[in-house]
């Protein structure tokens, strides 16, 4: 399936895993043959349904590994992010997801930000992963000045290297307080209501709740195991993922993915006629024809009560002037196809 036609009838509910890692990962385990690994991922995405996904190795970003990743799922339908899975100085593991502006062309601006975070400090992407020399302060101040979008997840809150479980009470409560926290947008394997109300509390707003496989340890097998959330997006960029998770409230679903119940229009089609060979796709959602006055709005309207066989009804003004803006469209012999 490719993106043309998974949004063309606009945004869709997706399974997304926001802590993806790979080959590039030392802790991952993969015997498989090494010329196989990047199509061999990509079918296990596949087969799970994950359509979204986030690679987030420790301390590490491999650049050519994840642009074959990104080229290979692409062909199958799916979106991949790049991230990395960073140890913050306190011991807190966070993901950072960037933009694709961070590698784009002959940079490596993510690559550059681990080296001047981990400067001074050895086999930093070695288990047991060794702390940055940066706090959230200054990660993100050191992120913002390389310029390109990102956002930030704490990952795994309630286990080890989680917020919940390095830092406690008054510290905690500073460390979400502060302005740095703008830049974390969710929280991953949140399993704790009275903690993840408390946290909400300090920050000042309902932060989102993603989950992802974080399956270095079990490989490619590991992938898509555990909880799931779905999101609901238009697009495979960076902004679409951002406001996705800024709009958690509607655009985010744990469990099982949102069905619509209704009844929609998936599209209308034309064979002849003036509108020849064009098609137009529908949203299940909320529509909007936008054009000029004489553009042919109410054309399109009018051409679909036609074909559906909706009545005018006996009591409309301007039933002359909208049977001939079908006749105008379809001229002789037009077809359109609902």
């Amino acid at each position: 399936m490719d993106t043309n036609t998974l949004f063309r009838n606009g945004t869709t509910w997706l399974r997304a895993d926001f802590h993806l890692h790979t080959k590039a990962d030392k802790e991952f385990v993969y015997r498989g043959d090494g010329n196989d690994f990047t199509r061999a991922y990509v079918d296990k995405l596949e087969e799970q349904g994950i359509r979204v996904g986030v690679i987030t190795n420790h301390n590490k970003f491999d650049k050519g590994e994840f642009v074959a990743l990104k080229k290979q799922a692409k062909e199958k339908g799916i979106g991949l992010f790049p991230g990395v899975e960073f140890s913050l100085k306190e011991g807190i593991h966070i993901l950072i997801v960037f933009d694709d502006a961070w590698y784009k062309g002959h940079t490596d601006n993510i690559n550059e930000f681990l080296r001047t975070a981990f400067y001074g400090v050895p086999n930093y992407d070695t288990p047991d992963y060794p702390n940055s020399t940066c706090d959230l302060i200054g990660t993100v101040e050191k992120l913002d000045a390389i310029g390109h979008n990102y956002f930030i997840i704490l990952a795994h809150v309630d286990d080890r290297n989680g917020l919940n479980q390095v830092i406690e009470k008054r510290t905690r409560e500073a460390f979400i307080r502060h302005d740095s926290f703008k830049s974390v947008l969710a929280i991953q394997k949140s399993g704790n209501r009275d903690r993840y109300t408390s946290l909400c509390e300090f920050a000042g707003r309902e932060v989102a709740c993603v989950e992802g496989s974080d399956n270095a340890a079990e490989g490619i097998e590991g992938i898509g195991k555990g909880r799931v959330t779905y999101i609901k997006i238009g697009d495979f960029n960076f902004e679409a993922l951002q406001y996705a998770l800024l709009d958690h409230k509607n655009r985010l679903c744990p469990k099982d993915k949102p069905q619509m119940k209704n009844s929609w229009i998936k599209s209308v089609t034309f064979q002849g006629g003036l509108l020849d060979g064009k098609a137009i796709h529908f949203s299940p959602e909320l529509n909007n024809l936008i054009g000029i006055r004489g553009s042919g709005k109410s054309s399109i309207l009018e051409i679909l009560r036609y074909t559906l066989n909706i009545s005018l009804g006996s009591l409309d003004i301007d039933a002359d002037y909208k049977t001939g803006l079908i006749t105008h469209v379809l001229r002789s012999g037009g077809k359109v196809i609902v």
